[in-house]
């Protein structure tokens, strides 16, 4: 309704807005100066491009008739300042005026819709120079003649969309203020053509260069090379000429006039390889719902219909309807090479069957081999082996069956303690000059022995005591990750993560087994209690997070699609493989990432689409393709292998998110925050360049980073100066991927993604959070379900704050608003489909352990300080982050200060006892940034000087300092915060813990708002999108269209649906609170998407 109170409102401004008066600094009218052509006419040539087409006037009636329907699209585009800007494109620089007036082409639909393309509203180009709002729309319909103007008619365009596709390049736009179906009597024929085929001819009806309609004919038609895109992809190849102007212009079959794509790019040229580019209606349809029906015309040949009933098997989205179908054709037509497809496709389809029948049958395994109780174990086990004979897991679990039932069931014996014995000291010191600012005077911190951390520890850190080792599951043989040498010597990066448990738990870094596990053993010997933890080159998702049982405990690498070239093609990033020819696996998310990135990135490429990995490799090695896709640890891999690793190199860039975690079994939170707490420590280890010939000596520090990292044992279970023995056994995060994938290795795969948050990656720890050792042996009773509670009083309880702006804050509608708010209508949407169903509880951070251990709240989405004790209970565990604060700045917008480095020689207030200052201190000793303190009091006292001009900048937590500007509102417009920080403060949510399913949910609800931001879903276009056949699997997936991940949470289908709708995507939730729509201008900086240098990453949904 806003949308369109908003285009109403500016129908009344404007006035009789279709009249070719108003508005004239935006250059509407008929008469087209050289401004008002399309952008990118600009560039061919450096003048308009004049292509085969002719006068709609000498067309014939039935294309006449429908061109009726089809109008001159004009945009006024503004930047926010009014200021013009220059852009280069196609090697030419512009300086274009603001407003700026782009044309394209668009097609009348029923109810006064239009359809055109989406980069016609949203050219990247223009929006990434400034040109980021649509200050008003208008379509001409009827303009045939620059002479004749009399019969057009203009109508105002709604200046935003009801729907768009970004990967179809598609956009659905609302006339308002009048009904042009009305007066031209109706619009374009809802008929579409699915199939397409090479030298079918087509026709285009269009505006080039903003000039009166043209009907393109003659060379217009199917471009030979469609038959190179398989035919449930969207692209279609086209011989159509264009230029500025013709982009949402429809493609027709030439004998039927039906709808067969949507014009969107040009790049013909006099070359019979050349064509230009569109996408398939069929597919725009299923994905924004336009209301096309098929058109079949009367059979021909048997070879045609053949073709035809294969494109419409291949669009069927039920894979049942869609076997059956590809069945009748190969009766049908027999011999054809339509039937040699189908045959295909059908063994395709039955693998997939196969596949999903193997999941299935594994998760009944790993259900029954998670039961605690002898009898019922057994009964699942049989159940197994009846209903899944003749897989692997059915032989797995009459295995199993057969160890039970060899004896009777022993009684339980309690496992006695072992005698204590004291943790093994830290490794001999190494002689080297210690750093300037780090004193060595501290008293040696207190030995815990082994009896004691068994004591209070959980199940799973009983055992590793018990028997003396952690049985770590790694893969069989994999350079780089875990591989054994000729002594039997086992190494990589997941081997040094199993010693560094290890150094934890037990003081030895030796003291482990290396379980080698294939892909289809793994989970299972995890669920079996075989090892402790999976370190075998998993990826995180979450279906392995949610279905099978397991918590992801420390991400150890961001691993993704990477592309590897020859050296000597002279190339050094992906953005230079403009007309490269990219080999990927036909059918794969490669495919599809390949694709997104090339168009995200206005670059055009060859597929050469094959059967699988190994071929693309020989394709590569003869030089069919310029370029070789997979996850980059595989192509480090592959380099190696070569022979001559010099000969290839690995882009930088990642197109894809496979990042890699350790895997513990759900149900013993102690375990997972111990694994997770030891990654999380090398990694701070390594942003405080605490190195391993310096941990061992550094335990005597009183420096206070390294205190924090030497006290931050206890919190895990485990010795307060845990972290530094792990570190002095293995060394930091750095050191650890140094010199197991790093330069100078067999993969030499750089860090890329891999870097700290520092240095443009998104490796981070968090700042250590000491506590005092705490029992996690018995969490709140497992009969306690936080979503059946939820359900059954029909409300979700959410703890906030009464006023902790930007965070919680009450609104106008006397609930509550701000970030932690959304997330808990995010929650209320996805458990009950309602984001209205909250309750607010409020307390303080005192409060919430008790009431989150009560049942009072079921989550407190904003706790206030990041070193609460709250944190230190071991009966509340954190979500993943969704936020990432830090110690930042305010300072005045005028200053030019844009970074924290910029304050360097400035006067900046502080308050005086802040626990941050020593992170301060190393920060500046790294950066060489000096500042003039000026002490305050408190966070309130230094902005009150700082208003005072006092100093430049007031340097604090930057929530403090947001919530202080938001507090003083005035200053909002003349004051705002850096978008950096020295160090970060993640902010989760609190939750109870010993409720893993629980935690699934909101983690999983953070990542969807995540991911909808990065896969461009909005409230706007998500239920739009969630009627199917996106072309995105990860999509479909998400929205539920695909698979069963919502049952797999406990949830309903459509429960993203839901939550998106809600909230929106992230880039919204961080607008209104944060950004722009708050009034703060925050920038997004460290919570930018990871593809635009921030560390906003969600796993991928699979």
């Amino acid at each position: 309704m806003t949308r369109w109170f908003q285009a109403l409102c500016l129908l009344v401004l404007t006035a009789g807005a279709a009249t070719a008066q108003d508005l004239r600094d935006c250059g509407f009218g008929f008469d087209v100066d050289r401004q008002s052509s399309a952008f990118q006419s600009m560039i061919v040539d450096g003048q308009v491009k004049r292509g085969f087409w002719l006068s709609i006037n000498r067309a014939p009636a039935d294309v006449r008739s429908l061109a009726r329907h089809v109008g001159r699209l004009q945009v006024c585009l503004i930047t926010p300042d009014g200021k013009p800007r220059t852009i280069t494109r196609g090697g030419e620089t512009f300086e274009l005026e603001s407003p700026f007036l782009s044309n394209c082409t668009a097609a009348l639909l029923p109810d006064n819709r239009l359809l055109t393309n989406n980069h016609c509203y949203y050219d990247p180009d223009l929006v990434k120079a400034g040109f980021t709002v649509v200050r008003e729309a208008r379509i001409n319909f009827n303009y045939t003649s620059r002479d004749d103007t009399g019969a057009v008619r203009t109508y105002l365009v709604s200046p935003r969309e009801l729907a768009l596709d970004k990967d179809l390049d598609a956009l659905v736009l609302q006339i308002v203020g009048g009904d042009a179906n009305t007066d031209l009597g109706g619009h374009i024929p809802m008929k579409m053509m699915s199939r397409v085929e090479p030298f079918q001819e087509l026709r285009m009806i269009h505006h080039p260069g903003a000039e009166p309609q043209q009907y393109s004919t003659g060379t217009c038609q199917v471009h030979r090379r469609q038959t190179e895109i398989p035919d449930d992809r969207s692209p279609l190849r086209h011989t159509c000429e264009s230029t500025g102007g013709s982009s949402g212009s429809l493609l027709l079959d030439a004998q039927t006039l039906a709808v067969v794509a949507l014009h969107n790019q040009g790049g013909l040229e006099p070359s019979g390889d050349s064509f230009n580019s569109g996408h398939k209606i069929a597919m725009i349809n299923q994905v924004l719902n336009l209301g096309f029906e098929e058109f079949r015309p009367e059979t021909g040949s048997d070879g045609d219909a053949a073709t035809r009933a294969l494109a419409n098997a291949l669009l069927m989205f039920d894979p049942v309807a869609r076997a059956e179908a590809l069945k009748k054709l190969t009766a049908d037509f027999p011999g054809t090479d339509a039937a040699d497809k189908a045959v295909q496709a059908l063994g395709q389809i039955e693998d997939a069957a196969r596949r999903d029948r193997e999941t299935r049958a594994d998760r009944a395994l790993t259900a029954a081999l998670l039961t605690a109780d002898r009898d019922e174990k057994i009964a699942a086990l049989a159940a197994v082996t009846r209903d899944h004979d003749g897989l692997p897991a059915a032989q797995q679990a009459a295995l199993a069956l057969e160890r039970l039932t060899a004896a009777p069931a022993p009684a339980p014996v309690p496992t006695p303690a072992p005698a204590p014995t004291p943790v093994a000291t830290p490794l001999p010191d190494k002689p080297k000059d210690p750093p300037p600012a780090v004193a060595t005077a501290a008293p040696a911190l207190p030995e815990m022995t082994l009896a004691d951390l068994s004591r209070t520890a959980g199940r799973t850190q009983q055992d590793v005591i018990a028997r003396g080792r952690l049985n770590c599951g790694v893969n069989t043989g994999l350079p780089g990750f875990s591989a054994p040498d000729d002594r039997g010597r086992w190494s990589g990066l997941d081997t040094e993560f199993c010693r560094a448990i290890a150094a934890a738990v037990l003081g030895d870094p030796e003291a482990v087994e290396f379980v080698p596990l294939t892909a289809i053993t793994r989970f299972t010997a995890l669920a079996s209690g075989e090892v402790d933890v999976l370190a075998r080159n998993t990826s995180w998702t979450l279906s392995r997070d949610s279905d099978l049982a397991f918590n992801a405990a420390g991400i150890t690498l961001y691993d993704g699609l990477g592309l590897m070239v020859k050296r000597d093609l002279g190339v050094t990033s992906a953005l230079h493989l403009d007309g490269a020819t990219v080999c990927t696996t036909l059918g794969t998310n490669a495919e599809r990432d390949v694709d997104a990135y090339f168009k995200a990135n206005g670059m055009s490429y060859e597929p050469l689409l094959l059967g699988s990995y190994d071929e693309q490799v020989q394709a590569y090695n003869a030089g069919r393709c310029d370029v070789l896709t997979s996850d980059r640890t595989l192509l480090a891999v592959t380099r190696a292998a070569q022979g001559n690793p010099q000969a290839d190199m690995i882009l930088p860039e990642i197109l894809s998110r496979e990042p890699l975690s350790l895997m513990v079994r759900h149900g013993d939170e102690g375990w997972r925050r111990l694994v997770a707490g030891v990654v999380d420590g090398l990694k701070r280890a390594e942003e405080l360049d605490i190195r391993q010939v310096d941990a061992a000596r550094l335990r005597r520090s009183d420096d206070p980073l390294v205190r924090a990292l030497t006290g931050g044992g206890a919190a895990l279970n485990l010795p307060q100066d845990a972290i530094l023995r792990v570190v002095a056994a293995v060394g930091n995060y750095g050191e650890i991927y140094d010199r197991t994938l790093g330069d100078g290795t067999e993969l030499n795969l750089p860090r890329g993604l891999n870097a700290l948050w520092t240095q443009g990656g998104l490796t981070h720890g968090s700042p250590i959070r000491a506590a005092a050792a705490a029992s996690y042996a018995e969490p709140r009773s497992a009969a306690y379900n936080v979503i059946d509670t939820i359900r059954s009083r029909d409300s979700l309880n959410c703890g906030v704050q009464v006023f902790l702006p930007p965070l919680a804050q009450p609104d106008n509608t006397g609930g509550f608003a701000g970030l932690g708010p959304d997330l808990c209508r995010a929650l209320a949407a996805a458990i009950l489909g309602d984001p209205a169903k909250v309750t607010w509880v409020l307390g303080t951070d005192s409060d919430w352990s008790a009431m989150l251990m009560s049942g009072a709240v079921d989550i407190v989405p904003a706790p206030q300080g990041f070193d609460a004790p709250l944190w230190a209970e071991p009966h509340v565990v954190a979500s993943s982050p969704y936020l990432y604060a830090g110690i930042g700045a305010i300072v005045p917008r005028s200053s030019g200060i844009v970074r924290l480095a910029d304050l360097d020689g400035r006067r900046a207030c502080m308050v005086e006892t802040a626990p941050w200052r020593a992170e301060l201190s190393y920060w500046q000793a790294r950066s060489g940034v000096h500042l003039t303190d000026v002490p305050a009091k408190s966070t309130a006292d230094a902005y009150r000087r700082y208003l005072q001009r006092d100093c430049d900048s007031v340097i604090d937590e930057s929530l403090a300092l947001a919530s202080a500007a938001l507090i003083d509102g005035k200053a909002l417009r003349d004051h705002g915060l850096i978008g950096d920080a020295l160090s970060l403060r993640p902010l989760s949510a609190a939750l109870p813990a010993g409720d893993d399913r629980w935690a699934d949910v909101v983690n999983w609800t953070i990542f969807t708002l995540m991911a909808a931001e990065e896969l461009g879903i909005d409230g706007s276009n998500v239920r739009a999108l969630a009627q199917g056949g996106t072309g995105s699997p990860e999509i479909d997936r998400l929205l539920g269209t695909e698979g069963d991940l919502g049952a797999r949470l406990g949830l309903d289908t459509r429960w993203a649906v839901e939550v998106i709708a809600a909230v929106s995507g992230y880039d919204a939730l961080y607008g209104r609170n944060l950004g722009s729509g708050s009034g703060l201008n925050w920038p997004r900086g460290l919570n930018a998407q990871w593809t635009k240098g921030g560390l906003i990453y969600a796993p991928p949904v699979r």
